[in-house]
């Protein structure tokens, strides 16, 4: 067992220096990785959640290129909504210039077609100009969940039934004031809230949860 742990110490050792002695090269100017010349784009990350208060009008999804020796690079944008009210709330600009290695993704929001009582959803894809970068960590589209951030009262104690767990449990439910927005503090895991809706016909909706993500 202590040969074990002796060499798994070398082992970490052995990488730890290897670290060590590359960071105190030089590093290179311009891009990480040889692109041939070319310009790549990529979003950070595949989906991404947004709580918005009663006055937020623009929300911003950062779209990156990956060869900083390279300035200009275009790109063209098209979104797909999952209905047309959330068409008529959010507008994506068609095209975007990079003059950083960064480029913001600007999308206005109507705020008079907000319904805070719902999560809207719609997806954002790289369609044309600068290619999507071929790495396996390039990400081609992203889906934003946007959602109202609204005040809670305590509306008192109910019991949970899973079925995954096969368990029954205690716990705390909270009211929206704005809408019927029903909020279950530390449903399955402290510090993770899961929020439900209840429509007018009774149905219950489950929406994106920031636990999720």
């Amino acid at each position: 067992m202590k040969n074990k742990l002796l060499y798994a110490y070398l082992a970490f050792s052995i990488i730890i220096s290897g670290l060590s002695f590359s960071s105190c090269k030089d590093e290179p100017e311009g891009a990480l990785y040889d692109f041939g010349g070319k310009d790549y784009v990529s979003f950070q990350k595949e989906s991404e959640l947004f709580a918005i208060s009663s006055d937020t009008e623009e929300i911003i999804v950062d779209l990156y290129h990956l060869n900083s020796a390279i300035s200009g690079s275009q790109v063209t944008l098209s979104a797909a909504f999952d209905d047309e009210t959330t068409a008529d709330i959010f507008t994506i600009p068609s095209q975007l210039s990079f003059t950083n290695t960064k480029a913001p993704v600007k999308i206005a929001i109507n705020r008079d077609l907000i319904d805070v009582a719902q999560v809207y959803s719609f997806t954002i894809t790289v369609t044309g100009g600068t290619e999507v970068s071929p790495l396996p960590s390039g990400i081609g589209s992203i889906t934003v969940t946007v959602k109202s951030l609204l005040t809670y009262d305590e509306l008192g104690e109910g019991l949970f039934s899973s079925e995954f767990f096969e368990e029954t449990w205690p716990v705390d439910v909270l009211l929206a004031r704005e809408a019927e927005v029903y909020r279950c503090k530390e449903l399955y895991e402290e510090g993770y809230d899961i929020d439900f809706i209840v429509t007018e016909s009774n149905e219950v909706i489950v929406p994106e949860q920031p636990a999720w993500e």
